[in-house]
């Protein structure tokens, strides 16, 4: 399975902190990544893909394992990120164990909007 390797390539953790049964990373969006040359030049938009994956790297401290999407039960994109509008964003995680591994449920947030809505399953 290929890893998209986007800490401290696409983002860089700046912080977390547990809350509950999950935890709030704070993280910055690095607007000379690689990623922005093709999606798209000149207007940097944050491809849905990179977030879904930020979610899943965040799940996996929290589970303290590597683990792998499951199933995606939602996944919305209610708002357009892009580095220069949201350069610093607050994913926020919850997990609790499932009969396959972990439900985790995810929202990344920025300036007050919405950029994602996640609900779904993982596993090691």
């Amino acid at each position: 399975m290929a890893v998209l390797a986007l800490e401290n390539n696409y983002y860089r953790l700046e912080s977390w902190q547990p809350a509950g049964d999950g935890a709030v990373f704070r993280v910055a969006l690095l607007s000379d990544s690689e990623v922005y040359r093709g999606h798209f030049p000149g207007r940097p938009v944050c491809p849905g893909v990179c977030h879904i994956e930020l979610v899943r790297q965040c799940a996996e401290r929290l589970a303290g394992q590597r683990l792998r999407i499951r199933t995606v039960a939602l996944c919305r994109f209610p708002a357009m990120a892009s580095p220069a509008s949201c350069p610093q964003a607050e994913v926020c995680v919850r997990i609790s164990p499932s009969t396959e591994g972990f439900a985790v449920n995810a929202t990344l947030q920025s300036g007050g909007k919405t950029l994602l809505e996640f609900k779904g399953e993982m596993s090691v």
